[in-house]
């Protein structure tokens, strides 16, 4: 599933796909959602989706290991 996002597909991704792009455990990401440090999902009838491109800005928010 995909949306158009300024002139590019922006995709959907279920909570598996976010787990596996962030190294993040499903339980983690809801927890950080909670506490508003993570990107809350769109909520498609029962389903929850995230947006690629909120998780890429997501990460590219992260500060740099040094």
């Amino acid at each position: 599933m995909s949306l158009e996002y300024m002139g590019r597909v922006d995709r959907l991704l279920n909570i598996k796909q976010v787990s596996e792009k962030t190294s993040l455990g499903q339980t983690k990401i809801y927890e950080m959602i909670k506490l508003n440090e993570f990107p809350p999902p769109v909520k498609l009838g029962r389903s929850r989706r995230w947006r690629e491109s909120d998780i890429d800005r997501w990460i590219a928010s992260l500060p740099l290991a040094v």
